[in-house]
């Protein structure tokens, strides 16, 4: 008896390596993005399939969102993603999985593609010129107020901040000034800022800069 159970564990065993070995899992994963937003497409063929996982984030940045969605009947799968920050690169990694949710069992084996998009391409040829005459003042415990020249043809400034260690956030504008709300008292805090200017053009980032909320 304890023979005939171990020869059908194999058997089964050996039957699902077969199904599985059918197929690639997730493929042509690829991107088409403008502006702030981007369309993911890919393929897959593996009919245990049911759900995509995704995670998504700045390359600068620790902290990913996550999403799912059901797969559909048709072969190439689609997700578009909006309200995303333009000039700035994003990592993406995507999973097949065969349940949705915190505790889903991932399909045996786990099929994950990773890729890198960018929304728009700095041109090098096309050179714009990064802010100068930054100040840092009006720090309180829970705000400060960063400034700097207005550049040529600057159409507009993205300020980046982040706790010292910690996960950036952006501060998009016209204006030279920028309040930066939210912060946490007695905290040191970095930024540095880049120069957006017409036809796809944008500067190199400034160095980064440091100061502490009181």
């Amino acid at each position: 008896m304890r023979l005939f159970f171990l020869s059908l564990f194999f058997i089964c065993l050996a039957f699902a390596s077969n199904a599985w070995g059918q197929c690639t899992g997730i493929y042509n994963l690829r991107s088409t993005g403008a502006g702030i937003s981007v369309t993911i497409t890919w393929e897959d063929n593996c009919p245990e399939t049911k759900y995509y996982y995704f995670k998504l984030k700045t390359r600068e940045s620790a902290d990913w969102s996550t999403m799912s969605i059901r797969k559909n009947d048709s072969g190439v799968q689609q997700l578009h993603i909006t309200n995303l920050l333009a000039f700035v690169c994003y990592d993406l990694r995507i999973e097949s999985c065969d349940t949705t949710g915190i505790n889903r069992r991932m399909t045996a084996p786990t099929y994950e593609q990773y890729c890198q998009f960018r929304l728009t391409d700095y041109n090098p040829q096309l050179p714009c010129n990064d802010p100068l005459g930054i100040q840092v003042n009006n720090i309180t415990r829970t705000q400060a107020v960063i400034s700097w020249r207005n550049e040529t043809n600057a159409s507009q400034y993205v300020v980046y901040v982040r706790p010292v260690g910690g996960s950036i956030t952006a501060h998009p504008g016209v204006s030279n000034t920028r309040t930066i709300p939210n912060l946490r008292p007695n905290t040191e805090y970095e930024f540095r800022i880049r120069t957006f200017c017409p036809n796809n053009r944008m500067s190199p980032y400034t160095s980064w800069r440091r100061f502490r909320t009181n």
